[in-house]
C-alpha cells in the first residue's frame, strides 16, 4: 500500500486480511517488523517505514519469490469491505476501498487488476448498486461497454438503484451500440419515478446530450422523423441548462443536424412532449428484457424535476 501511494491502510483491515486478532497485531506482528527497521504505524494505520523501503520491498518480492502482489491488494480490498458491512469502525472513509483503490490502478494503466479488484469488492456486496456502477464504469473507460451492460442486465431485483445507476448503464448500452435502451434508461435516469437524489444540472445535461447521440443513431437507422424530433428536443430543453462548452457545443451540433434534416422549431413545452413520443417510439422498436424489466412503461414517464430545473436555470439566467 505504502509503495503505491495509498496511506490507508488500517490496523483493522491488516489484522482481517492475516486472519489475525486486532488486539494481538502489534505487539506480534508491528513491533518485530519494527525492529528490523520495515513497519511504522500511526494511532490508526500502518506503514513501512519508508516508502523506498516499500517499493524496494515490492520490487524483491515480485522478483525473488514470485509473489503475486495484484492479490494481495484484492485480498486488501476484500478484507476492508467485509469490515466495512460488519459495522465495524473504520478510521479511513470506506470510498476509499470501494472506489479510489481500483481507479488508482485504472489510472496508472493497470486495468485489469483495477477491474479484478472492483470486481472482488462486488462480490461481497453485490446488492450495492453504487459498487456495481463503478464496476460498470472502470469496464466502460476500457472499452468493454458490453461487459459494463451485462453488469447491469444480469442484477437481481430489490437493490437500491439511484440516477447514476441508470445513466452509466443508458451510456454502456449506447457505446454497445443499443441506441433503444439507451434512451430508454437515460430518460429514467430523469424521469419522477426516481425520488431523490433530484435531478441535478450535470446529470441532466449529460443524459440529455447522450440521448441526442441515441436520437440521432435511430433516425439513420429506421428514418422516423420521431427520432429526428426528439433529438431536437433533447437539444433544446438541454441549451436551457447551464453548459459546459463540450456538452454546449455537442447540443448545438444536435440541434442544428437535426434542424437540417427537417425538424421544425419547437416551444420548450412542445419539446418536452416530442421527448416522451420518442422514448415511446423507442420502446416499439424493442427493448432487451432485462433492461424493460428495470424500468416502468415509458408512457408513464413523469420530468416535473426536469421541468423544474430548467425553468429554475431560466430563472436565474445561466442558459448553454
Amino acid at each position: 500500500m505504502h509503495s503505491e501511494g495509498l496511506e490507508f491502510l488500517s490496523k483493522r483491515v491488516l489484522a482481517k486480511k492475516l486472519d489475525f486478532p486486532v488486539d494481538r497485531l502489534h505487539r506480534n506482528v508491528l513491533v518485530p517488523l519494527g525492529q528490523e527497521a520495515a513497519a511504522t504505524s500511526t494511532s490508526s494505520f500502518v506503514f513501512t517505514r519508508h516508502r523506498k523501503i516499500a517499493s524496494t520491498i515490492v520490487a524483491m518480492l515480485e522478483r525473488d519469490f514470485s509473489e503475486d502482489i495484484g492479490e494481495i491488494f484484492v485480498g486488501l480490498a476484500v478484507a476492508a469491505v467485509q469490515e466495512i458491512n460488519d459495522d465495524h469502525f473504520l478510521p479511513e472513509n470506506p470510498a476509499r476501498w470501494r472506489f479510489d483503490i481500483s481507479n488508482h490502478f485504472f489510472n496508472s494503466g493497470r486495468t485489469d487488476l483495477a477491474i479484478k479488484i472492483a470486481t472482488a469488492v462486488l462480490s461481497v456486496e453485490p446488492s450495492n448498486s453504487i459498487t456495481r456502477t463503478h464496476l460498470a464504469n472502470l469496464y466502460r473507460r476500457a472499452k468493454k461497454p458490453d461487459r459494463a451492460a451485462k453488469l447491469f442486465r444480469s442484477a437481481e431485483g430489490g437493490i437500491h438503484r439511484e440516477r447514476s445507476y441508470f445513466f452509466e448503464w443508458a451510456v454502456a448500452e449506447g457505446e454497445w451500440g443499443n441506441f433503444s435502451e439507451n434512451v430508454m434508461l437515460a430518460a429514467y435516469s430523469l424521469n419522477d419515478e426516481i425520488s431523490a437524489p433530484q435531478v441535478d444540472n450535470d446529470n441532466a445535461a449529460f443524459a440529455l446530450t447522450g440521448m441526442g447521440v441515441a436520437f440521432g443513431q435511430l433516425y439513420s437507422k429506421y428514418n422516423n422523423s420521431i427520432f429526428r424530433d426528439a433529438r431536437y428536443a433533447v437539444a433544446t430543453i438541454g441549451r436551457s441548462l447551464r453548459l459546459n462548452s463540450e456538452i454546449s457545443a455537442d447540443l448545438k451540433d444536435h440541434l442544428t443536424q437535426a434542424r437540417d434534416q427537417g425538424a421544425p422549431k419547437q416551444t420548450l413545452q412542445q419539446a418536452f412532449n416530442k421527448l416522451t413520443i420518442g422514448v415511446t417510439e423507442a420502446a416499439k422498436i424493442g427493448v432487451d428484457p432485462e433492461v424493460k424489466v428495470a424500468i416502468i412503461k415509458p408512457t408513464s414517464l413523469g420530468f416535473e424535476g426536469l421541468r423544474s430545473l430548467i425553468e429554475n436555470s431560466l430563472k436565474s439566467g445561466k442558459r448553454g
